[in-house]
């Protein structure tokens, strides 16, 4: 049997999904009982920009056009094959709340629980020992 060849994983869990290439997901996919694909379809996708430019060498435009195109990301299809999502609520890894205030606004409709800078004049999060019983 084919699994006999191939240790699989129990669970495969890609972050940052819009930026992976399906392509290049395919075969750990392959490999698990469970995939948990997380990812944020407001960020850029994947593209092939880099590659295409290195690989400019002697070959004429007409072979280009296909390699300048953007990659289907993970998330994307993910998405179009409707897998269930969930959201997440927090954002919690700008070091000043004003790094994510725009996109919390624009692209979040507010929605995101941000936690407010230390030096702000906000409350803030802090650690206080609670002595226990």
């Amino acid at each position: 049997m084919f699994h006999d060849f191939i240790k699989l994983f129990d669970v495969v869990i890609f972050d940052e999904a819009s930026q992976i290439p399906t392509s290049e997901a395919v075969g750990a996919m392959a490999r698990a009982d469970s995939v948990i694909i997380a990812g944020d379809e407001q960020q850029m996708p994947p593209t092939n920009f880099f590659v295409s430019a290195l690989s400019l060498g002697g070959e004429d435009n007409a072979s280009l056009s296909s390699v300048d195109e953007d990659l289907d990301s993970l998330l994307e299809d993910a998405i179009s094959l409707s897998f269930p999502r969930e959201r997440l609520g927090w954002h919690y890894r700008s070091r000043h709340e004003s790094l994510i205030a725009f996109s919390n606004n624009r692209f979040y409709e507010n929605s995101l629980l941000t936690f407010p800078s230390p030096e702000s004049e906000k409350e803030s999060v802090s650690f206080r020992l609670v002595k226990g019983e």
